[in-house]
């Protein structure tokens, strides 16, 4: 981890990271941020979910979705949006789990590289 890039991260209010520990030891984090749009309400894109392996399908998961849907009604947020791979099985039983709904549509993402 970047320490500067976490600490900019950090100190934004908009910015959210949730950490899970098992036994005092780190598990898992999820990582999000507050869109603000001119027109309508404000969402929360999850940015990464990742879980360590040895805590994985044991609901370290679940338990960083839960915290991460009360951070989201507490900050106002009507609701949270996240991108994953459509084979991704983890992360769309994840997802599913709670309570998010997939409508089926074919997604692209363009990505345009600044740094070239």
């Amino acid at each position: 981890m970047d320490g500067e890039l976490a600490a900019r991260f950090l100190a934004d209010d908009r910015h959210h990271l949730v950490v899970a520990y098992v036994d005092g030891e780190p598990a898992g984090f999820v990582s999000a941020t507050e869109i603000l749009h001119p027109d309508k309400p404000t969402e929360l894109f999850l940015n990464e979910l990742a879980v360590l392996p040895a805590y994985r399908r044991r609901g370290a998961a679940t338990r960083l979705l839960e915290e991460l849907k009360h951070l989201a009604k507490e900050r106002g947020c009507v609701s949270i949006w996240v991108l994953t791979d459509e084979d991704n099985e983890a992360a769309v039983d994840s997802y599913r789990k709670a309570g998010g709904e997939w409508d089926g549509a074919t997604t692209v993402m363009f990505e345009i590289d600044l740094m070239r």
